[in-house]
Order: C-alpha cells, then sequence, then structure tokens
C-alpha cells in the first residue's frame, strides 16, 4: 500500500509515526518493527524519483509500513504532507540525508525532537569544526575552501598529509588522504564539481583538515550522555572506508572514560543535546588526548547500534522513539556480552556471480544476521566509500574477541565470485 489517504484514521493504533526515508542495512525494517510492537502506526516516506531500491520498499512493507511519496529533500513538502495525516505523533528518520528535514519539519509541526540548528551543525562539516573550535582539546586544525586553490593554501597551513572532504556527505563518501600538492589538487577539484550525489545538492566547498592519526572509535550518546564506546576497523588509505565495529571496545577504562567525556563536551558544544548522536574520534599513540572527527545527530548506522542492543540491551532507536513521544528512554547498559559486525567486499569490480546462502552462515555458533545490500546479477563497484560494501556479518560472544573470532570466521566463507574482476580501489 502506498500514499495512505490522509482522511484514512489509524483505528488500531495509537498515532502515526513518520520515518523519512530509510537505510538499507536492515535498521529500517527494525525500526517499523518496533513502532509497531509499541502499538503505533509506521510510515515511511520517500522521495517519488525512487531513489528507495524496490526491495527496500518491499523489505519495509514486509515489515508492516505503510509507504508513502514526497520530496522527502523539501521541508515545505514534508510538513505539508504531514500535515494531511491523520493521528501524526512524531517525524524522525534514521537516514543521516534526511536528518536536517526531519528536524526542521518536526520544529514546524511542533513535534518534539532536536534542536533544527543544532541539527544543523552537525550535519555541515564545515559548521561542526567551527562550533567546536572555541573548546580546547576537540579540534583537528582545519580549512574551509570553496576553490582548488585556497584549498591548496589551507593544506600548506595545516601541514601534509591532510585529509580533504566534501561537507555534507556520509558514509565516508569523498574523503581522501592526501599526501602533497596534486593530491589536494585533484580530490578538492572532485569535490568542488560534484553538484550532486544520491539526488541531494552537495554544496561548492570543501573541508581541509590535519590528519588525525591513530585508532578511531565512536561515542553512541543519547540525551547528552554516553553510552557506550564502540571501536572501528577501517580500510587502507587513502581512503577511510569502514570494514567493521566491535562493542564494546577493547580498551582500557581510563581511555573509555576520555573518550565519553570528550564526545559528551561535543554534543554540548553543538547544542545536540537532545536524543541520539554518534560521535566519532580519534585517539594517537602516547598520551594524546582524543579529538573529534565528526558529530552526527541520529542513531548509529553500519548496523553498530544493533551491536549496543545485541552487547548491551540498550535500543537506542526506542529511546528515541520514547522520547519521540513523550515516555523516559532507558538506555542504562545491561552488559549481555559483547557484538561484532564485519563487512562483505568485492574481490573486484565486474558482475557479481554468486554470493553465500544467508542460512548457511546464520548456522554458525554466535552470527546473528547476515544481510548483502546486492544480489548476483548486480554490479560490484569501486571500493571508494561505505555505499560499496556489498552486506554484513553481525556475531555475538561473551566477550568482544569472541565476538569478533566469529563474526571474522564468518566474514571468511562469505565467497563472493564476479565475472571478469577488476581491481576495487580507484584514485
Amino acid at each position: 500500500m502506498t500514499d495512505p489517504s490522509p482522511q484514512r484514521a489509524a483505528e488500531t493504533t495509537a498515532g502515526t509515526v513518520v520515518l523519512l526515508e530509510a537505510p538499507p542495512t536492515g535498521a529500517g525494517e527494525a525500526a517499523v518493527r518496533l513502532i509497531r510492537d509499541r502499538g503505533h502506526r509506521p510510515l515511511v516516506l520517500t522521495h517519488p524519483d525512487g531513489r528507495m531500491p524496490g526491495e527496500s520498499a518491499a523489505r519495509l512493507r514486509e515489515a508492516g509500513a505503510l509507504i508513502g511519496h514526497c520530496r522527502t529533500d523539501d521541508t515545505d513538502a514534508v510538513t505539508a504532507y504531514c500535515r494531511g495525516v491523520e493521528g501524526l505523533a512524531a517525524l524522525t528518520t534514521l537516514y543521516e540525508f534526511s536528518v536536517q528535514v526531519a528536524a526542521d519539519a518536526a520544529a514546524r509541526l511542533q513535534l518534539t525532537g532536536p534542536d533544527p540548528l543544532a541539527v544543523r551543525r552537525c550535519r555541515s562539516k564545515a559548521l561542526l569544526r567551527a562550533a567546536l573550535e572555541p573548546h580546547d582539546g576537540l579540534n583537528a586544525a582545519f580549512g574551509r575552501a570553496e576553490t582548488v586553490e585556497e584549498a591548496l593554501a589551507h593544506a600548506e597551513r595545516v601541514g601534509y598529509p591532510v585529509v580533504v572532504k566534501a561537507t555534507t556527505l556520509a558514509g565516508s563518501a569523498h574523503i581522501t588522504l592526501c599526501a602533497t600538492p596534486a593530491d589536494v589538487a585533484r580530490d578538492a577539484g572532485r569535490v568542488l564539481s560534484l553538484g550532486g550525489y544520491l539526488g541531494f545538492e552537495v554544496p561548492r566547498e570543501v573541508l581541509v583538515e590535519e590528519y588525525l592519526a591513530g585508532e578511531e572509535f565512536s561515542v553512541e550518546v543519547f540525551h547528552g550522555q554516553g553510552v557506550g564506546v564502540n571501536a572501528k576497523v577501517l580500510g587502507p588509505p587513502p581512503h577511510f572506508i569502514e570494514l567493521g565495529h566491535e562493542y564494546p571496545a577493547r580498551i582500557p577504562e581510563g581511555l573509555a572514560s576520555e573518550l565519553v567525556r570528550t564526545a559528551e563536551r561535543a554534543v554540548a558544544a553543538t547544542g545536540l543535546t537532545w536524543g541520539p548522536a554518534h560521535v566519532e574520534l580519534r585517539c594517537g599513540s602516547g598520551r594524546r588526548r582524543p579529538r573529534v572527527i565528526e558529530v552526527n545527530p541520529r542513531v548509529a548506522g553500519d548496523r553498530i547500534a544493533e551491536l549496543v542492543r545485541l552487547a548491551d540491551g540498550v535500543d537506542l532507536f526506542g529511546a528515541q522513539l520514547d522520547s519521540l513521544l513523550g515516555r523516559r528512554p532507558d538506555v542504562r547498559p545491561k552488559a549481555l556480552g559483547a557484538a561484532a559486525v564485519r563487512f562483505v567486499s568485492s574481490p573486484g569490480r565486474g558482475v557479481i556471480t554468486h554470493l553465500p546462502d544467508p542460512g548457511d552462515l546464520t548456522s554458525l555458533p554466535g552470527v546473528r544476521e547476515v544481510r548483502f545490500q546486492r544480489g548476483v546479477g548486480d554490479r560490484a563497484p569501486r571500493m571508494l566509500s561505505n555505499l560499496e560494501r556489498l552486506g554484513h556479518v553481525i556475531a555475538t560472544g561473551s566477550d568482544t574477541a569472541q565476538a569478533v573470532e566469529r563474526a571474522e570466521d564468518a566474514l571468511g566463507r562469505c565467497t563472493v565470485r564476479v565475472a571478469d574482476p577488476t581491481p576495487t580501489g580507484g584514485p
């Protein structure tokens, strides 16, 4: 069923919860099921241009969602559509590219949600750096550029190597480590000429940042307070593709506490003290304090939220839903164990001819979820961002080491074959 009539009442539910778009990883279906379990009607709004794959829409319907269509990148259109939804109880999203419209439209509709200005500071990597700058120990050196010449000047000031990144994208897209002026000129020029990405407008600006060497973590935050620390596994430079996550991170308690304190300072600096935040940080060797990479104004993607639920018994979207509906969220960890996710990559570019049967993998000890975003017959693209990964496996264990061992064992059994493969990397 699509485009439900605004006049049709939800007879068996307490109200309608609207989700703007939904990530294809499974988080959208989980959110829909939870909304239904809480006695509400889930309505997923997606853009009429077909940017949501048909398979994703089908899975959302199977989970119990109604699917509506409107310009989800337009606050006026979303606001107008939602004014016609009978029993509207909440408007929110899990999708990075929709968080600003969701916050703006919810505020217009006088619904509960995050401060739209705080969301704006976090959605723009340039505005985030400006918000963090007055706070000692949070920021990397940076410069915002609108031309290649400005980018080169900032790189010279910051010192090589530098990170060049688009300011409003997600999923590690168009973020590269640059060792030379030629690298900066190439990658800054590429970002400045993008114009659009996945149907969304990309501003003509680029951020040049100090490269923060060291291990990368994320702190999951709710209502301004840290919930737990996740460790990231990254692919090789010059890209920053995330190949896995481990929760809780295997680090000393002192470092975990410092990461949490830094993340809490960061969300306070942006004003994002309502609801979820996914704060990415890096911590160098020795006694160097962690510094902030990004503050994302949403529940963590990449199935990190599912790792938290499996390991700690904390449902971050459930807490978000409770808060939207005026209930007191419970984000106290239960210490159930540990969980890890590993992402499936292609051996090369080409047409996929074989993927493993998820059922064979979920029969392995501790394997809780196996999912592929692409199927046989699809093309395996170059691995330039998180969006090019083929799928993932999630495993649990009594501790993080066991969860990682099980996830990597399952990943090792994920045989992917493509016809006439060529290397997946690229400049």
